[in-house]
């Protein structure tokens, strides 16, 4: 193949750069806290959860395939669906349980939360965790994961149920709902999706659900 036909990096705008990102991302396993981490479907083989050292699989996508691990990797799977109407915050409690329990039992284990991309679902339960047990706000527990995973974006029923469950936990709120031009959305990402709306107009996140 001639070299000319090769896209340099350097030749790439900017959003095939971070359509590039994404794919990069969608492929990773990332790493939330040292014994936390989040992904998506893709990314969980057997070969990374073993790199890892990954004891404990937590799955919450209900259209997930079953992938097959070794004896000593534990698994469970959970139908919830993406969809902003979904009942997602019936899980916090015990999901977010069984992740402390389990890293409660040995210090050497490590937990990974995914549904089918790691965007939405399995951040809304990551981000959950950290607010119970970790003694983050909603703010910082997402700010956490948008660091170590940019695709992070629960859909905007998820984020309401985050936000009520920070209330409960916390008596306070540190992300709000904000009236826009895309309609309501969390403060936090509000510059985020802006900048998404400008590079894509029909958006590259779907703001009532990410059905991923």
């Amino acid at each position: 193949m001639s070299r000319k036909l090769l896209p340099s990096i350097s030749s790439m705008n900017s959003t095939n750069m971070a359509n590039l990102n994404r794919m990069t991302l969608l492929m990773s396993i990332s790493e939330i806290t040292p014994q936390l981490f989040l992904a998506g479907q893709m990314a969980a083989t057997v070969e990374q959860v073993q790199k890892l050292g990954i004891t404990y699989i937590l799955n919450v996508a209900v259209e997930s395939s079953p992938i097959v691990y070794p004896k000593g990797i534990k698994v469970e799977k959970f139908d919830i669906i993406d969809f902003p109407t979904a009942p997602i915050s019936n899980f916090f409690n015990s999901l977010t349980d069984k992740i402390h329990g389990h890293l409660n039992t040995n210090k050497q284990n490590k937990v990974l939360v995914h549904c089918m991309a790691g965007i939405s679902r399995s951040t809304t339960i990551v981000c959950a965790y950290l607010m119970r047990y970790m003694n983050m706000t909603l703010r910082e527990a997402y700010l956490l994961c948008k660091k170590h995973r940019a695709i992070c974006f629960p859909n905007l029923g998820f984020w309401n149920q985050l936000i009520t469950y920070e209330n409960q936990l916390k008596k306070d709120i540190s992300v709000k709902m904000i009236p826009t031009q895309f309609g309501n959305v969390p403060d936090v990402a509000y510059e985020e999706i802006k900048q998404l709306r400008a590079q894509q107009p029909f958006g590259s996140i779907p703001l009532s659900t990410t059905s991923l």
